[in-house]
């Protein structure tokens, strides 16, 4: 392409067309089973009840994003202020739901 782009006519390298490499096979066939595409079972009994839900809101200032980095390791330290909301809050809610081993 670049040397098209410069005004040569003929490219040093020719483009190779097999477009039959892309092309699917006429009929499909499945060598094993694709457990992602089964169905999934109906989770709504085994979620949390909503009413259980408490909404707060909370403020991090940069004295609390501190106080929560000082808690990291050293190596992690350097992580986006997202990351270590994200981190914090999902650790936090694992707690909470103390989810079955």
């Amino acid at each position: 392409m670049a040397e098209l782009a410069r005004g040569v006519e003929i490219p040093s390298a020719l483009p190779v067309w097999q477009r039959h490499l892309l092309s699917a096979r006429d009929s499909p066939h499945m060598s094993y089973m694709h457990h992602e595409y089964e169905n999934i079972l109906d989770t709504k009994e085994t979620l949390i009840a909503l009413d259980n839900m408490v909404q707060r809101s909370f403020f991090f200032g940069l004295c609390e994003i501190s106080a929560l980095r000082r808690h990291l390791s050293s190596h992690l330290r350097c992580c986006t202020t997202f990351e270590l909301l994200a981190a914090c809050i999902w650790r936090c809610r694992t707690i909470a739901i103390s989810p079955k081993p």
